[in-house]
C-alpha cells in the first residue's frame, strides 16, 4: 500500500505521469491501485477538471486542503475510508462507491451518486453535501448517516 499525490499536471485519472509518491514531487510513473492511498493537497495545482475514462479502483481518497478540483466521467471506486472537503466535485454521471466511511469537512461539497457499500459504514457531514443523484447506503447491519446541523440535498436516500 503506497500513498500518492495528484500532481499538478493532472487532468486524465489514467496520466501516470499525474501522480507522485510524494507531495508536490516528480511523476512515479504509475496511476493509483486498489491498496493505494490517494491524496489531493495544497500542492495538487490549481482548481480544474479531472476526468476519469474507466473505472478506477483506489484504497483510500482524501481531498482535504485541495484546490476545488472536479471529478467527471466513469467512477471511483474506494475501498476505504474517504475524507474530503470543498477540493473535491463528483460531477455527474460519476458515482464515488465508498467501502467504509465518507466523511466530509469545510465547505459545500457536490457529487453525482455516492454509494457507501459496507456493514456499519458512517456518512458524517461536516458542512452542506448536494447530490444531483441519490445516496445510497448498502449493508445488513446498522449504519450511521450523521448529518449534524448541515444540509443534505439529492434526489433520494
Amino acid at each position: 500500500m503506497a500513498t500518492v499525490y495528484a500532481r499538478s499536471t493532472l487532468n486524465t485519472w489514467s496520466d501516470a505521469t499525474g501522480w507522485s509518491n510524494t507531495s508536490g514531487g516528480v511523476s512515479r510513473g504509475t496511476v493509483p491501485v486498489a491498496q493505494d492511498n490517494v491524496i489531493f493537497d495544497a500542492n495538487s495545482g490549481v482548481a480544474r477538471a479531472i476526468t476519469v475514462g474507466a473505472i478506477a479502483n483506489i484504497g483510500t481518497l482524501n481531498t482535504v486542503g485541495s484546490q476545488a478540483h472536479s471529478i467527471t466521467g466513469s467512477s471511483i471506486y474506494i475501498y476505504g475510508n474517504s475524507l474530503n472537503s470543498s477540493g473535491l466535485t463528483a460531477l455527474p454521471p460519476i458515482i464515488l462507491s465508498v467501502l467504509v466511511d465518507f466523511s466530509l469537512i469545510g465547505g459545500t461539497c457536490v457529487h453525482g451518486q455516492l454509494q457507501v457499500n459496507a456493514n456499519g459504514a458512517a456518512i458524517n457531514l461536516g458542512s452542506d453535501f448536494i447530490s444531483s443523484d441519490a445516496i445510497i447506503i448498502n449493508g445488513t447491519s446498522v449504519s450511521t448517516f450523521n448529518a449534524g446541523s448541515y444540509n443534505v440535498t439529492c434526489s433520494y436516500v
